[in-house]
């Protein structure tokens, strides 16, 4: 048995308007966005730096197990 349910009107009907006209306000500039990427490498720089850290780190103990070094 299927159960009819009526549309909704769109709440953003009476306001299309509006948002249209200030879209251009919305929408981020070259200069907004070279700072978020700018600040999304960094972050990735940090933490790429941490794991090779880390590699290293776990590499040497590794190594410095006599009964698991490389024959």
């Amino acid at each position: 048995m299927e159960c009819w349910i009526p549309p909704i009107a769109s709440p953003l009907g009476q306001f299309s308007a509006a948002i249209n006209n200030d879209s251009e306000e919305l929408a981020p500039t070259r200069t907004e966005l070279s700072a978020l990427l700018r600040l999304l490498n960094e972050a990735l720089m940090t933490r790429i730096a941490t794991v090779n850290a880390t590699a290293g780190a776990v590499r040497d103990a590794l190594q410095a197990q006599p009964s698991l070094k490389p024959a």
